[in-house]
């Protein structure tokens, strides 16, 4: 009998520290939705108490179908799997005036990001657009109107890792709508997405008195507090070589964004066609690849795979490993977003480089991917390496100083 069984005088407890928790909405400077154009929601309140990883950008649109001709009389179009994050070309998120995160590539970041960690079968996916290509239920096709809510964790590394609150700190939320919206649907002629409404609307928590006192005094002290996350930073290879093995610099970095996770893939013809599903990612035929950081290469040893004869298990068993790896449980998911059959037309090569020896542990860090193919690279194929790595900055409440430290 455990000592909890003999616990019979027990009293029920429970966390009354907040008193309040309500959702406030916050519009952009300006109107200007279109393409190109640069979308700033400011939250200027010092006072509040905000929670950012669980805010969201709500966002509200039409799809403008071409008109009807003779060889298509009933135009229509598919909407993509996350298509709603592909409207946007960049994200920034900063605190005081200083840039905490960036996403430089929206979509293509959050189509492989959520593709290796999002659980199946969640309805907040839904809320976002992560469902089968075709089928968003957010999108009415005969009003050819949507909307949605991207939790800023599905943008951002800061989102989902850092799980406090906001204290005193000025907040604000850059967006930077996408030069063209071919990548969000797949049709034969050119469709138009309309913007009518983007928002920023993010939770703000009031404190009982004991922990407001509490969180007073860290104000009065100006101790600066850390705020440690896991960046994502993607990396784009307009084309590969004309043959069967190329060698990819991507780039040379500090010892302090030394990489955690390196995940590469490649789109054969894809990105910015209309007639292509951007969120389908190729194998081609990649047998063997390696990440070199410095002179150590990771995997050890040569995966020697076979696309062909469905021989690629070691990839696909990187990529179920990257969920409990990452995000640090021995829980292993007998579910994932991907079949092993489904694999083989979205494959991503993960490597797990978390474990580093002294080699690595230098002033610099030259990051180097060596591929090896059956075949000859096709033509017009590009290749993408998203590099996960630790962050960390810290701001202090009462003087607003941000500072990176890593």
């Amino acid at each position: 009998m455990s000592s909890s069984e003999l616990s019979i005088l027990e009293k029920l407890s429970s966390d009354e520290s907040i008193t309040k928790e309500q959702y406030h909405t916050y519009q952009p400077r300006t109107n200007n939705l279109k393409k190109n154009d640069e979308i700033r929601i400011l939250i200027q309140q010092h006072d509040q108490y905000s929670k950012p990883y669980e805010s969201y950008l709500y966002i509200q649109g039409e799809v403008v179908l071409p008109e009807a001709t003779t060889q298509d009389p009933t135009p229509s179009a598919t909407l993509l799997k996350n298509a709603f994050c592909y409207l946007f070309q960049e994200a920034r998120y900063e605190i005081n005036g200083v840039e905490i995160d960036r996403n430089q590539d929206v979509g293509t970041t959050t189509t492989i990001k959520n593709y290796l960690s999002c659980k199946p079968n969640n309805y907040n996916n839904i809320l976002f657009g992560w469902e089968k290509s075709g089928e968003l239920s957010l999108y009415n096709n005969t009003k050819r109107t949507f909307y949605a809510q991207i939790p800023l964790n599905k943008l951002f590394g800061f989102a989902e890792d850092y799980r406090k609150i906001i204290v005193n700190a000025r907040q604000e939320l850059i967006l930077l709508r996408s030069a063209t919206d071919k990548n969000c649907y797949v049709e034969s002629a050119n469709v138009e997405i309309n913007l009518s409404k983007v928002e920023w609307h993010m939770p703000h928590v009031e404190l009982n008195d004991s922990s407001r006192i509490q969180f007073l005094s860290i104000l009065k002290a100006d101790k600066p507090l850390l705020v440690p996350f896991r960046k994502w930073e993607l990396h784009e290879l307009p084309a590969l070589k004309n043959t069967s093995n190329d060698i990819w610099s991507v780039k040379t970095s500090t010892s302090l964004e030394r990489p955690r996770y390196v995940i590469v893939c490649f789109q054969t013809d894809k990105k910015n066609n209309h007639m292509q599903d951007v969120t389908i990612f190729d194998h081609c035929n990649i047998r063997i690849m390696k990440v070199f950081l410095n002179s150590t290469s990771y995997p050890y040893d040569n995966m020697n795979l076979d696309f062909e004869n469905n021989n690629y298990i070691t990839a696909y068993n990187n990529f179920l490993n990257f969920l409990p790896s990452y995000y640090q449980t021995e829980y292993k998911s007998t579910t994932s977003n991907l079949t092993y059959a489904d694999f083989k037309n979205h494959t991503f090569y993960v490597f797990d480089v978390t474990k580093q020896n002294e080699s690595v542990k230098t002033s610099t860090i030259d990051l180097q991917i060596e591929m090896e193919s059956t075949k000859v690279f096709p033509a017009n194929t590009k290749a993408f390496c998203l590099i996960l790595f630790d962050s960390i900055v810290e701001y202090t409440p009462l003087t607003g100083i941000v500072r990176k430290i890593v």
